[in-house]
Parts: C-alpha cells; sequence; structure tokens
C-alpha cells in the first residue's frame, strides 16, 4: 500500500506523460491525469481519470 503522501497526478498522457508513468508507478501512488486536451477529459488512460486542469484550481489542487 502506498502512503497518502505519496499520491500523485501526472500532468500529460502523450508520450512523456506515460513513460512518466512507467518510472513512477511503483514508487507512489498514481491517481490520475491531467491534460490540456478536451476530447480526452472524462476518459481513463492505464484506468486512471484523465481530467481538465485549469490555473485557477492549482490552489485546491496542491491542497490535495
Amino acid at each position: 500500500m502506498f502512503k497518502e503522501d505519496k499520491m500523485i497526478a501526472i500532468w500529460g498522457t502523450g508520450k512523456t506523460g506515460k513513460l512518466t508513468y512507467y518510472s513512477l508507478r511503483n514508487k507512489f501512488e498514481i491517481i490520475g491525469w491531467y491534460d490540456n486536451d478536451p476530447n480526452k477529459w472524462g476518459k481513463e488512460l492505464f484506468g486512471l481519470p484523465i481530467m481538465k486542469f485549469e490555473k485557477k484550481d492549482i490552489n485546491q489542487i496542491i491542497k490535495k
């Protein structure tokens, strides 16, 4: 089991995001993805949700 302080979300669902996922998946609990492509929002990648990112929400995201 992972500790709560090791939960992360990855920015981007492209090649670099996927490489990041493979590099970190055994060290952190990856809770989802952020992407700026509206066509991807609400879908899943590797069973994890792809979420909308907006700058105005950054403080709320950091607190979680």
